[in-house]
């Protein structure tokens, strides 16, 4: 997962915007959220970035134990709103709209060594793939890591594809 470290007085805080932040958003401020609104310059924003930094930077932490990191601890965003001086206060916000783009953004790799309508006509057909073929589809033509493909199970790879075929331009 990628993260974006912020630094307050030296202590490396490590923002991860990741499907868990992105539930716990909605779930606090609506479905239609707008992060611009959010952390527009009027009165209370303050407390919301404070409370943004504070769930950023507890999955960003919950990620690097997850990854086999020492766990450091996590901050309330009380922590935040007592020890953000202006200037910390412009790099949080700068941090955070990183972190958000970086949890929105996608690694898109190359995929002309794959074939997606050869693969749709070996799935109706009852062909198989082997290992390689299965990893190459995983990480070339739906852009996941090895590690995040071999988590999916095959349904969800299937639908996957599914939803990839679909966005393709017709074939002629």
């Amino acid at each position: 997962m990628k993260t974006v470290k912020f630094e307050l007085n030296g202590q490396p805080f490590f923002l991860c915007f990741n499907g868990a932040a992105f539930f716990a958003l909605q779930e606090k401020f609506g479905e239609g959220f707008n992060i611009g609104t959010l952390l527009a310059e009027t009165n209370g924003k303050y407390d919301t970035l404070c409370e943004l930094l504070s769930l950023l930077s507890e999955q960003g932490e919950l990620t690097r134990r997850y990854l086999g990191y020492a766990p450091a601890d996590i901050p309330a965003p009380e922590f935040f709103a007592v020890t953000l001086s202006p200037l910390d206060a412009l790099r949080a916000k700068k941090a955070v709209l990183d972190a958000l783009r970086l949890g929105f953004a996608r690694d898109v790799k190359d995929t002309q060594g794959i074939d997606l309508y050869e693969l749709e006509y070996q799935k109706k057909n009852g062909l198989g793939l082997n290992a390689s073929q299965y990893i190459g589809t995983l990480t070339q033509a739906l852009g996941l890591s090895v590690r995040e493909g071999l988590l999916l199970t095959l349904g969800q790879v299937n639908d996957l594809l599914c939803i990839r075929l679909k966005s393709l331009p017709p074939r002629r």
